[in-house]
């Protein structure tokens, strides 16, 4: 359920931005992640939101599904 509300983010951030913005802030995080030394998906700041964002949601959902 975590991921599925991580995904949601995703599409709610594309959908709140524009959908060629938001991927070109996307790869613009993962780039700046990985000139930084780190992994472009793992430590891109909108994959860190969105994670964040379905553990968040996720308690409010878990006890009514």
């Amino acid at each position: 359920l975590i991921t599925v509300l991580h995904e949601i983010k995703h599409a709610l951030d594309a959908k709140k931005m524009g959908k060629r913005k938001y991927e070109r802030a996307y790869q613009l995080a993962g780039d700046i992640a990985v000139n930084n030394g780190k992994d472009f998906h793992d430590d891109n700041k909108f994959e860190e939101e969105a994670e964040k964002w379905g553990k968040k949601e996720y308690r409010k959902w878990k006890n009514k599904i």
